[in-house]
């Protein structure tokens, strides 16, 4: 399981251009990579890498986080 290659989570994809909300305003950038690690309950799930020109973002792939950060693809 740690050589699986994840490419898509929930409707989003490598490559894939995103923006979401966080204390900073609306953000965008690139999904970078996605992978498999343990939550704070030790659970495994996927998380989702974002990369942008000033900044990147690690957020849990799971739907509630989805909606809580408003994250969608542009």
């Amino acid at each position: 399981m740690k050589n699986m290659k994840i490419t898509k989570v929930h409707g989003f994809a490598l490559g894939q251009t995103v923006t979401w909300s966080s204390a900073a305003g609306q953000l965008f950038g690139t999904v970078s990579s996605i992978d498999l690690a343990k939550n704070a309950n030790q659970h495994l799930i996927p998380w989702i890498n974002i990369k942008s020109d000033f900044r990147s973002a690690r957020l849990a792939a799971t739907p509630g986080n989805f909606a809580m950060m408003k994250l969608r693809s542009v």
